[in-house]
């Protein structure tokens, strides 16, 4: 279904807007302008799409999965920190949520993508450029709920995100290139969430964190691998 409406919105937007903007395009770029206007009618797809799921439905599902992925690393105490853990040992599940979901869609992410839509009007250059602005301005946003467990206060997310503001760049840009894929924008906001929980995961590891070896196959499998290198 999600698929099918991604795909939707994609072909009805370069069949409506596909050759007004390559046509404008075109005063600019020249012959070029057929092609820089392809990944600014991907960009504009992939907006739509991704503020209607996240409006409609899909932050609390992105949360289900960052717990579900935290959960599986051992990590039940700060999982617990955000919703009711049920079950013990490897049976344990996630239960309800005792946080509001998280709206990771702001209203000053969408102005800020809208007003550097544009910038793909450049050959190359515009689009590498508009991948990097807002993958360095959405980064962080893929911790949210990682940082909504942590309890941080605004301070402490600043000193978190400043401190690995390279990495969170690097993530949001990743992040922002995957959602230009036509009708894969929805599907790849689930792995991308994974991926931002395994990262939290190893951050809390390295900080030392208690992780739960009875939870999960793979918090006991990486707790036996790390005893092996130390002998």
């Amino acid at each position: 279904m999600h698929l099918v409406a991604s795909v939707f919105v994609t072909i009805f937007l370069f069949v409506v807007a596909y050759l007004p903007q390559a046509a404008f395009l075109t005063l600019v770029n020249g012959p070029l302008g057929f092609v820089t206007a392809v990944p600014l009618v991907l960009g504009e797809s992939g907006a739509i799409v991704l503020f209607l799921a996240r409006v409609l439905w899909l932050a609390p599902v992105l949360d289900d999965i960052f717990d579900q992925v935290l959960l599986e690393q051992g990590l039940k105490d700060l999982v617990a920190q955000g919703r009711e853990i049920r079950g013990h040992g490897k049976a344990s599940r996630l239960g309800k949520s005792l946080t509001s979901p998280l709206n990771r869609f702001s209203k000053e992410g969408i102005v800020r993508y809208l007003i550097s839509l544009p910038l793909n009007a450049i050959p190359v250059v515009g689009t590498v450029l508009f991948l990097l602005y807002n993958g360095n301005k959405s980064g962080p946003s893929h911790h949210a709920r990682y940082f909504q467990l942590k309890k941080f206060t605004d301070t402490q997310k600043d000193e978190a995100i400043r401190s690995k503001r390279g990495s969170y760049a690097a993530f949001g840009t990743a992040a922002m290139v995957l959602n230009l894929i036509p009708g894969a924008s929805i599907l790849l906001a689930f792995t991308t969430a994974a991926g931002a929980a395994l990262w939290a995961s190893d951050l809390e590891k390295k900080q030392g964190v208690r992780v739960d070896v009875n939870v999960s196959d793979e918090a006991t499998q990486e707790i036996s691998e790390t005893g092996k290198k130390a002998v």
